[in-house]
């Protein structure tokens, strides 16, 4: 199940929109539930979370 962005949560809803972006375009499930996990659910906007979000096997450096 994913979070709903509270209505005040602009960062939030600017993420949600990106990511409906993504599946519209038809990007890979897997990638777009790693994304919404990671920026949406636990508001993790490191660069070493996002590259495991986008690059799951390789070990960021």
């Amino acid at each position: 199940m994913v979070a709903k962005p509270e209505s005040g949560d602009v960062p939030t809803q600017v993420f949600e929109s990106f990511i409906k972006k993504l599946e519209a375009d038809g990007e890979s499930k897997e990638l777009i539930e790693r994304l919404r996990k990671a920026i949406v659910v636990n508001r993790t906007l490191s660069d070493r979370e996002l590259l495991k979000a986008i690059f799951p096997g390789e070990e960021a450096s």
